[in-house]
């Protein structure tokens, strides 16, 4: 007989399956299978991934989907910010936002944009509100905050179940009061989801979003 187990990605630990088996004379016994499973934090793609291992196995099992894409010449670039267009395009390959024939109310996202079916999806549900006066900012950098809450609206959106977390969850960051009041929701589920960490430093919360963190986020996300 055979025992298969599959871990999440990047999953890093010992798993324990017990088991009871009969052997060819009837006897029934029981034991225990221990598994020490160690993440590849090799990049099979990308030669730039050796400072992340921590998002390697993330970042090539996103590129094996085609939810994420290279920088050019064998390169990942994990350390690169994100815009904000690019952020809803991610968010829509990684969970394949139903099509939607509403339209958004964004001067500066052009119709002809390879972001602006994902940018009108998440406008008509709420997942973005852009950034006052008509725009939506597309090829602005992304921050952790903003990042944090447009994926937190999503998962709702398409019906994933969690229970929001109380923002008083946040003070014990250094940097709490930093956090965006319409941010703090947001932020505080996802760390009690584990799809975020925070550090001893803070959450950095107006600071870039980087590709390898993205990439994270996204696959923890995909898992619940």
């Amino acid at each position: 007989s055979e025992v298969s187990f599959v871990p999440w990605v990047g999953y890093q630990g010992t798993v324990s399956l017990t088991y009871t088996a009969t052997d060819s004379r009837g006897d029934t016994y029981q034991g225990t299978v221990r598994i020490q499973v160690t993440p590849n934090t090799t990049s099979s793609y990308f030669t730039d991934m050796g400072s992340y291992g921590w998002a390697t196995a993330a970042v090539d099992f996103l590129y094996e989907n085609k939810v994420v894409s290279g920088t050019g010449s064998g390169k990942y670039s994990p350390r690169d910010p994100i815009t904000r267009g690019n952020f809803l395009v991610m968010l829509d390959q990684a969970f394949g936002f139903p099509g939607t024939s509403g339209q958004h109310a964004f001067s500066d996202v052009p119709d002809s944009a390879y972001y602006a079916s994902a940018v009108a999806w998440a406008y008509a549900n709420g997942i973005t509100e852009g950034k006052g006066e008509g725009l939506f900012a597309p090829q602005d950098t992304l921050t952790r905050q903003e990042g944090f809450t447009f994926l937190y609206r999503a998962l709702k959106t398409l019906g994933v179940s969690y229970t929001d977390a109380d923002a008083s969850l946040l003070s014990r960051f250094p940097d709490a009061a930093s956090v965006a009041s319409w941010a703090q929701t947001p932020t505080a589920t996802l760390i009690s989801l584990g799809i975020v960490d925070g550090s001893d430093s803070g959450l950095a919360p107006a600071g870039s979003l980087t590709r390898a963190q993205m990439a994270k986020m996204l696959q923890m996300a995909r898992e619940m």
